[in-house]
């Protein structure tokens, strides 16, 4: 899903996606488990990072009450 986030540095595209089933599990957890993550882009699209939805949003929700209060 395209969204109108960015990352700081570049100001690259930022997408939220539920990752697709790979062979490989011992490579890739999260693609077993097709997981919802945040995918930010760097380097003019030559590199990304994969971050986990949920386990992001239960950390702000857990450690951090105070900024969960304002979503």
């Amino acid at each position: 899903m395209k969204t109108n986030i960015h990352e700081y540095c570049e100001e690259m595209e930022v997408e939220i996606l539920k990752l697709k089933k790979i062979v490989e599990p011992e490579i890739y957890r999260a693609c077993v488990e097709q997981r919802w993550v945040i995918k930010a882009f760097s380097e003019g699209g030559y590199s990304s990072t994969e971050i986990d939805l949920v386990e992001l949003l239960k950390f702000v929700k857990e450690k951090m009450p105070e900024l969960w209060e304002t979503i």
